[in-house]
Formats: C-alpha cells, structure tokens, sequence
C-alpha cells in the first residue's frame, strides 16, 4: 500500500465526501467535476491530480469499502 502525506489523504477525503453528499441528492451521472470541487472548495485542477472523473472517484470510494468488508470478514473468520 502506498504511503500518503497528511495533505493527499485530506483532500482525497474531502472530495470523497462531497461527492457522497452530491450522491444523496442526484445520480452519479449527473454529477459533474465542477459541483464536487465547489463543494470541497478545491480547485478542478486538484481533483484530476487524484481522479480522472467521478467516475473513477466513486470506484475509489467502493474499493474503499470492499477492502474494509475483507478486512472484517478476515477478522470475524479468525475468531
């Protein structure tokens, strides 16, 4: 796994959230660039340092939470 500064890791994480909270409110393909970084209050340019499109964010953000479900499990099985 690769070792992430403090500053990667936030912003990554604030563009995670807005994009959910985006998500609660409209489909994923109605969601542009422009409206996840307005509510992160980043710039376009700082977002496509970490992601190509939503599309590529929202894989992160279920990768995420597949890894953690392994994790989980892995634990529960041990036990």
């Amino acid at each position: 796994m690769e070792k992430m500064d403090a500053r990667k890791r936030y912003t990554q994480m604030v563009l995670k959230q807005s994009f959910l909270k985006l998500l609660k409110e409209k489909p994923v393909n109605r969601i542009t660039v422009k409206e996840v970084c307005a509510l992160a209050q980043l710039n376009r340019a700082t977002f496509y340092a970490h992601y190509s499109d939503c599309f590529a964010l929202m894989e992160s953000i279920e990768n995420e939470l597949i890894d953690a479900f392994a994790v989980s499990y892995t634990h529960l099985r041990a036990h």
